[in-house]
């Protein structure tokens, strides 16, 4: 009767105890978003970027784009998971309408770059 029990409580000690494999978490709902995004695989192809950061704004998700227009003049913008403009950095004309970025910019991390 005892090694009946003992038996019991092994098997659901065994069941229980093992730690099941999480997936991957997502960002923006996808696992590769450079290639799973659509319009971010298109904007990489066909814009002058350097470089793609995953990151969180104020607890949004989206991407931290710098365009190089030229040997001398650059910009960044902020899109959110749909593409949409949210707001942008610029060391020229265009100006930064969002000053506050840096102080709210969490879960930065590097997708993409130029070789």
């Amino acid at each position: 009767m005892i090694d009946k029990h003992l038996a019991i409580i092994i098997f659901a000690l065994l069941l229980f105890g093992c730690n099941r494999h999480e997936p991957e978490p997502s960002f923006c709902n996808v696992e590769d978003p450079v290639n799973d995004l659509g319009w971010l695989n298109e904007l990489i192809q066909e814009a002058p970027i350097t470089k793609v950061d995953k990151c969180k704004f104020k607890e949004e998700e989206g991407f931290f784009i710098v365009y190089c227009v030229g040997d001398t003049f650059s910009y960044a913008q902020f899109l959110n998971c749909s593409g949409e403009f949210i707001c942008q950095f610029s060391d020229g004309f265009i100006g930064v309408t969002c000053p506050d970025f840096w102080d709210h910019v969490t879960d930065r991390e590097l997708l993409w770059e130029t070789e």
